[in-house]
């Protein structure tokens, strides 16, 4: 192993060393970053609930600027789900193959 190859012959630490973790050439700090984010899945019904304008239940990922749902999700009658998508042109449709979706930090109910 020649150590002189490694970060270009700059030697550093890692973070729990006293070192950084910081990708200085992107910016990115990849210690900020949780275990397995990417992989972390929740189902849907643990997004925040509301109701549509039929009064039928929802669970909204995002809002736009008015608190109109722009990502949300629902259960038909016949319980397959849906995933609903808000835009400039009006509302798309989408049937989900699995309640699993990738989660985030704003996903959660509160």
């Amino acid at each position: 192993l020649n150590h002189a190859e490694l970060n270009n012959g700059k030697l550093q630490p890692p973070a729990t060393a006293g070192g950084s973790d910081l990708d200085t050439a992107g910016g990115t700090d990849w210690a900020a970053m949780p275990f397995l984010a990417a992989l972390k899945r929740i189902h849907v019904t643990d997004l925040k609930h509301g109701l549509d304008g039929y009064g039928r239940e929802i669970f909204i990922e995002e809002v736009q600027f008015d608190g109109k749902p722009t990502l949300w999700y629902q259960f038909d009658k016949k319980g397959i789900l849906y995933r609903k998508v808000r835009d400039s042109l009006g509302i798309s449709i989408k049937r989900m193959e699995t309640p699993w979706i990738a989660a985030s930090v704003n996903d959660l109910r509160d």
